[in-house]
């Protein structure tokens, strides 16, 4: 038993000879900071949610508003080429102008809705 009760006196006499080693207090508000920034969720949910309502805001332009532009264009443009013709002006410059601007707009039309379409993969 002595020699147990020697081994502690010992080994408190090493301790008391260690300096200290105090922990700073703003560590552990700096690993409370760190640790509640992962779990904000939340945030990331809010940034999902505008980024999926931009992707629709994206889709219903391409769907609704360019495709219904293209379309009214393609109309317009045969309507006008039709009076020329009965006009005796089928080689009109302008509508040679509009119909390769109208090719242009489908080819727009056509990669913005790659584009949609990449965005779901």
């Amino acid at each position: 038993m002595r020699h147990v009760f020697n081994k502690i006196a010992n080994l408190a006499t090493e301790a008391a000879k260690q300096p200290l080693k105090r922990v700073d207090l703003s560590m552990f508000d700096d690993i409370e900071d760190a640790l509640s920034r992962v779990y904000s969720g939340e945030f990331v949910q809010d940034a999902l949610d505008e980024a999926q309502s931009k992707f629709i805001l994206a889709r219903d332009i391409v769907r609704f508003d360019m495709d219904d532009a293209l379309t009214e264009a393609e109309s317009l443009i045969e309507d006008l080429e039709e009076e020329l013709k009965e006009m005796g002006e089928e080689d009109h410059p302008k509508l040679k102008e509009y119909k390769s601007q109208l090719e242009d707009a489908r080819q727009e039309v056509k990669e913005y809705e790659m584009k949609v379409d990449r965005f779901l993969k």
